[in-house]
């Protein structure tokens, strides 16, 4: 994460316990650690920002639809210089602090729900969001490639980046 730029040396005199958790592994295989920071001490005090979690009931009747994972989607956004302190951890290599919104902290939803709504702001007859995953939906082929291509230009103009992957589902057939 250092090398990354996600996290920094830190002086903060705030510092909440690392805990390594054990990632759901298929049977048989090694589960893999994931790096936390456990926040629950942070948490209780901190200003509870309410923002609606917006849900995937607008789909309806649509007939195309696409699905985007915003790529480590929390750590898209930089942290102010008075959170940077609060975030801050103890490892036996050193004190350090995020740069960019750690998974854990309580307003993190509503944060990134914030900035989502606000870059999707005006597509919502063919797009929804909750959290890092957006779906955009249409009633027609043709209008599908044109709200995808409105929605990923939003994306990059905000300079949020998506997972690229492309699934085959057993109904749908690509022409190249």
């Amino acid at each position: 994460m250092l090398t990354l730029g996600v996290i920094e040396k830190s002086s903060s005199p705030w510092a909440s316990p690392v805990v390594l958790v054990p990632k759901a592994a298929a049977p048989g295989a090694k589960p893999e650690l994931r790096f936390c920071v456990d926040y629950r001490g942070l948490n209780p005090v901190t200003r509870t920002d309410s923002h609606p979690i917006q849900l995937f009931d607008r789909l309806g009747a649509a007939k195309f639809l696409s699905t985007f994972d915003l790529t480590s989607g929390y750590w898209q956004i930089a942290l102010t210089e008075g959170a940077k302190g609060r975030s801050s951890f103890s490892t036996p290599d050193g004190h350090y602090q995020f740069r960019v919104m750690p998974f854990g902290l309580k307003n993190a939803p509503a944060t990134f729900q914030r900035l989502v709504n606000g870059v999707l702001a005006g597509k919502d007859a063919y797009c929804a969001a909750y959290l890092v995953d957006i779906a955009v939906y249409s009633y027609s082929w043709e209008e599908h490639v044109l709200h995808l291509k409105e929605v990923l230009q939003a994306l990059q103009q905000a300079g949020l980046t998506i997972k690229a992957k492309l699934d085959r589902v057993p109904w749908c057939t690509w022409d190249t």
